[in-house]
């Protein structure tokens, strides 16, 4: 995690780095899952989509939509 605060620029700042997880309950339609979410001391909060491909990797329209939805359900989730 260190190596990727450092690219962030972060590694200074005080963190609580985790994976994050919504299972949508009876009355909710969508549930979400971030893979790296770092709540930083500074009152910013990074989501960081994890992909491994042997290409690069580019975020069309759609895939945007859907990282959209993400954010929107981390928002409105309880746990938070």
């Amino acid at each position: 995690m260190l190596q990727i605060k450092c690219k962030l620029g972060i590694e200074g700042i005080l963190t609580d780095t985790s994976i994050w997880r919504h299972a949508p309950g009876k009355e909710e339609q969508e549930g979400a899952q971030i893979d790296f979410l770092t709540d930083r001391n500074d009152h910013s909060i990074n989501v960081c989509e994890i992909k491994f491909y042997k290409d690069q990797f580019v975020i069309d329209k759609n895939y945007a939509g859907e990282l959209n939805k993400k954010i929107n359900v981390c928002r409105k989730a309880p746990e938070l």
